[in-house]
């Protein structure tokens, strides 16, 4: 599985915006800004974390979607209704692959 850094993203989760961050390790909000739109430095990356209370890990997201969609005749969708679509799905915390499947059984 691929990752990747999302500063404002950890930022969110750990419900701080990048002012408070660079306040905690004593940087100025434009650094901040620019380890978000750049490529900070290891040693920036522990200082965030440490200002989050996280492990640096918690700085990195899968990467873009990384959803597959099973085709259509797979044993994996339990619904025979058609249409249907199926889709299996990452956990971005844990890892867990999820099934997943949705029918249109009728109109409105």
């Amino acid at each position: 599985m691929n990752s990747k850094l999302d500063l404002n993203r950890a930022f969110a989760e750990h419900g701080v915006t990048s002012k408070a961050v660079a306040e905690r390790i004593g940087l100025t909000p434009q650094t901040i800004s620019a380890y978000v739109t750049g490529n900070p430095t290891v040693k920036s990356l522990y200082l965030i974390a440490d200002a989050l209370e996280c492990d640096v890990r918690d700085l990195f997201y899968p990467a873009e979607d990384e959803t597959t969609i099973v085709p259509e005749a797979s044993s994996s969708c339990a619904e025979n209704a058609k249409p249907h679509t199926c889709a299996l799905l990452t956990c971005p915390h844990c890892g867990t692959v999820l099934n997943a499947s949705l029918s249109i059984v009728s109109k409105l």
